[in-house]
């Protein structure tokens, strides 16, 4: 039963990450069209939305931070990270992460570039289709 409980509590957690980096995917997209003046939003309003996604990415960094440390394998997120950019030293994917954080505050303070919101969507899309993945095994086995 414990057992249970587990996998649902992961697998809540999971789904979370998954919203939020879903919430700022919609939003760095409304970003982009508002940019392109092809609708009319509240910048300030998504900037602040994809802004709720850093803590997931500096959770993320710490995770690989600490499998570096000890030398554990990584967690399924920071995995899919190491496999969506070819990394297998998790050093570059700690660097990669460092990089999008600094990306997601360029972004914040509206100094972006075009590069910089794809980046960031490649990095999100990822994380979002690995939460949503490891979300459904986990269910599928309670």
């Amino acid at each position: 039963m414990a057992t249970k409980w587990v996998l649902l509590s992961e697998a809540w957690s999971l789904n979370e990450v998954a919203h939020r980096a879903g919430e700022a995917l919609t939003a760095l997209t409304l970003l982009k069209l508002t940019r392109a003046h092809e609708i009319t939003a509240d910048e300030a309003q998504l900037r602040k939305r994809i802004l709720s996604v850093k803590p997931v990415l500096q959770n993320l960094l710490t995770e690989t931070e600490h499998a570096i440390k000890t030398g554990y394998a990584p967690p399924p997120l920071v995995r899919a990270l190491q496999e969506e950019y070819g990394y297998a030293d998790l050093r570059r994917v700690r660097e990669k992460l460092k990089q999008i954080l600094n990306t997601i505050d360029r972004i914040a303070n509206g100094s972006q570039e075009e590069d910089d919101i794809k980046e960031l969507e490649r990095a999100l899309e990822c994380i979002a289709n690995m939460a949503a993945s490891r979300t459904q095994e986990l269910i599928a086995k309670t």
